[in-house]
């Protein structure tokens, strides 16, 4: 008994341990969540390296060199090739329409060089 209060007191063990038989659901879940947490600490770590480089000025670029605004419009045009309001696409895709008209033609132009 002296054992077991010595080792609560230390934080060996806690008196939420349980065993969980592996091969059940809760086990993969378990399992599942670990490696999700791994990633998403790797994520925020890059994030935060990003945030840290945009606000210093050592880079004003995104990692990719392209705009995540700009990456949505091409994909919106390349769904919708027959659209060509600016309006519109800039109320489908929620941003302002001086971003839409920023990119659209530098879209437009890319597109036509592709084909």
């Amino acid at each position: 008994m002296r054992d077991t209060l010595e080792n609560l007191y230390f934080g060996n063990i806690t008196p939420n341990d349980q065993i969980v038989k592996s091969g059940t659901a809760l086990k993969k879940a378990m399992e599942q969540s670990a490696e999700c947490e791994e990633k998403l600490k790797e994520l925020i770590l890059q994030m935060k390296a990003e945030i840290a480089a945009l606000r210093s000025g050592a880079s004003t670029e995104y990692p990719d060199g392209i705009s995540p605004k700009k990456k949505a419009i091409a994909a919106y045009l390349r769904e919708h090739p027959g659209v060509s309001s600016k309006s519109l696409i800039a109320r489908e895709l929620q941003m302002d329409r001086s971003t839409v008209q920023r990119y659209y033609d530098e879209i437009r132009s890319e597109f036509q060089r592709q084909n």
